[in-house]
């Protein structure tokens, strides 16, 4: 399949190590047979570099600019393109202050403290000694069931950019819900190949819990 393949897009490619890519860029060239940059293929990187970079664990400032893909030696052979209109916002959406204000964040336009800290508006801010629970109600007021229930959670989200903490928050929410929880488990086994089932044990594919991924309930 990948020998076929001619576009690659990469969604949120900031929050990825340049070592990341360095990888998969030697992976394409060796797969396709091609000493072109990435195999030939052609790689659309998108995302935002105001957002979350790259998590480096028990790292500095400095240890996270070293792992931006700016850094990266394969930087220079991606051209930039800027994207300048806000399609969720064209009808004049409620939430422009808000977007406006997040733009404000992201460009560092607002000022900051002595240890380089921005202040927050107090309307989007809840006290520091709210719980996981309260935290929930206050987003889902409602779990029993109802004609509006399904569409509230469809239009509502927790996030978290810790794994950790989105897995507390949907085990709070589960034990929100009535009725009895069932456990669903996912397919983990090996095909008929012995390399594979030696390289990759089903008791490593169950512990794997990698920091770029995003887990949903």
């Amino acid at each position: 399949m990948l020998r076929d393949t001619r576009l690659i897009v990469w969604d949120e490619a900031p929050m990825t190590h340049r070592k990341d890519l360095e990888m998969v860029e030697r992976s394409l060239r060796d797969l396709l047979r091609n000493d072109r940059p990435f195999g030939g293929a052609l790689l659309v990187l998108a995302g935002d570099f105001r957002q979350l970079l790259a998590v480096v664990p028990g790292g500095t400032h400095a240890n996270t600019i070293e792992a931006c893909l700016t850094g990266s030696e394969l930087w220079p052979h991606f051209r930039r393109h800027h994207l300048t209109k806000n399609l969720r916002l064209e009808s004049g959406s409620a939430f422009q202050g808000y977007a406006d204000f997040l733009m404000q964040v992201g460009n560092g336009e607002l000022p900051e403290d002595e240890e380089g800290m921005v202040s927050l508006p107090s309307e989007i801010l809840m006290p520091d000694d709210t719980t996981t629970e309260q935290l929930i109600q206050h987003v889902y007021p409602l779990f029993e069931p109802s004609p509006d229930r399904d569409q509230m959670f469809a239009e509502r989200s927790i996030l978290s950019p810790l794994n950790k903490t989105v897995d507390e928050a949907n085990a709070a929410c589960l034990a929100l819900f009535p009725g009895e929880s069932r456990v669903y488990l996912s397919v983990d086994s090996i095909p008929n190949d012995d390399t594979a089932a030696t390289n990759f044990p089903p008791e490593l594919l169950n512990r794997l819990d990698p920091t770029a991924c995003h887990i949903t309930g």
